[in-house]
């Protein structure tokens, strides 16, 4: 375990026992060197000490769990710490030294005695909880309200927002785009996923910041499609056997071709189109014709080779809007997420820090810091 100081100053290992208790300083400690057992340390060398009362020392943690077991430890130590004094020492080489450095034993044991009598009154916190505390009890100076309803899972609003955000941008969207989207997987659920667990990627900037694409190749691709839908009746069988003759390898299975021409055309001829859609092309066919054979002609195929480059036209505005979409939602929970909350009074975890933060930041921010410092003097 290691203390360690601003850029340029000191740094080096920690000593529980003689560290200096003025300042900031950083300790910094891997897992399992016991830092719980460090922070009951320093919060009793605070009360002999410094003669800090429990509710003058202000000690933060992450969860819930981690503050029973701080509150504890601390007691207990306290505890040992008495009868240390007492037995003028004790196996633990911390309490033996504190008892060393101590004149007055009589009165490090009635500070003690004190400190655990009004031990209920320490401030042992969550993050989350210290900033609740705060807040409350500095309402005038945070600008919060008293009557704010908590809510640990804001999970169920930013749900609500997310099928907000499709409804705005889908239910009038082209049924190209609808269809296209679709068959990538995108729907309310894979939205919300994106946005993960949580609000703090909120304050980020989204890069890059791509504009809303028009789908200007759409009235094209459009007719496009009209025309495959319309010739494809007449040309099928004269493609079949085109695909059965002797001049192409690769065509093994033409009735499956053709299948999967029918299936598409019938389901409206959209965007993405099917896997191997480009065997009708004059491109593929030229590619898969065998040598000392001439590539088969045909009008359907120069109209598959013009409506495969509308469709991949179309498709890269599509793409382009789907990646607008992708960051328009995270900017969209950015101003719809707190606005429905102060609608409806009501604030997360989250909140509580982003709070904070703004409260010592605006006008009056001085003030809040002063009444925190005077309330904690560690």
């Amino acid at each position: 375990m290691a203390a360690k100081k601003a850029p340029n100053h000191e740094v080096r290992s920690f000593d529980l026992l003689e560290s200096p208790l003025q300042g900031t300083n950083l300790i910094e400690a891997s897992a399992g060197t016991g830092k719980t057992y460090t922070i009951s340390g320093l919060f009793l060398r605070l009360i002999l000490e410094k003669g800090f009362s429990v509710n003058d020392i202000l000690v933060v943690t992450y969860t819930v769990a981690a503050t029973g077991e701080l509150r504890d430890r601390i007691r207990r130590k306290i505890r040992e710490a008495m009868e240390a004094f007492s037995a003028g020492g004790s196996p633990d080489e911390f309490l033996t030294g504190l008892v060393q450095k101590n004149p007055d034993p009589k009165a490090a044991v009635g500070l003690l005695q004190e400190a655990l009598h009004d031990f209920d009154e320490a401030s042992i916190f969550t993050i989350h909880g210290f900033c609740q505390r705060t807040l409350h009890e500095s309402a005038f100076e945070s600008g919060s309200f008293f009557d704010t309803e908590f809510i640990p899972d804001q999970e169920r609003l930013k749900e609500e927002i997310v099928r907000d955000f499709w409804r705005r941008h889908f239910y009038s969207a082209p049924l190209e785009f609808i269809g296209y989207v679709q068959g990538k997987g995108l729907n309310p659920e894979y939205f919300l996923k994106l946005l993960g667990k949580g609000t703090a990627h909120l304050g980020s900037r989204i890069l890059p910041e791509i504009k809303s694409a028009k789908l200007s190749s759409l009235e094209d691709f459009r007719q496009a499609s009209e025309k495959l839908k319309n010739e494809w009746p007449t040309a099928k069988e004269e493609v079949l056997a085109i695909f059965s003759g002797p001049a192409l390898k690769y065509y093994t299975n033409p009735q499956k071709h053709i299948e999967a021409m029918d299936g598409y055309v019938a389901n409206g001829a959209g965007v993405p189109l099917f896997k191997e859609f480009e065997r009708f092309t004059p491109t593929k066919l030229a590619a898969n014709t065998k040598k000392n054979c001439v590539t088969p002609k045909h009008p359907f195929f120069d109209l598959c080779e013009d409506f495969q480059e509308k469709a991949a036209s179309l498709a890269s505005e599509m793409d382009r809007q789907i990646l607008f979409l992708k960051g328009e939602v995270f900017r969209y929970l950015k101003n719809e997420l707190p606005a429905r909350k102060e609608r409806q009074n009501i604030q997360s975890f989250d909140d509580l820090l982003v709070r904070l933060r703004d409260a010592l930041h605006k006008t009056g921010g001085d003030d809040l810091a002063k009444a925190i410092r005077t309330k904690y003097r560690a």
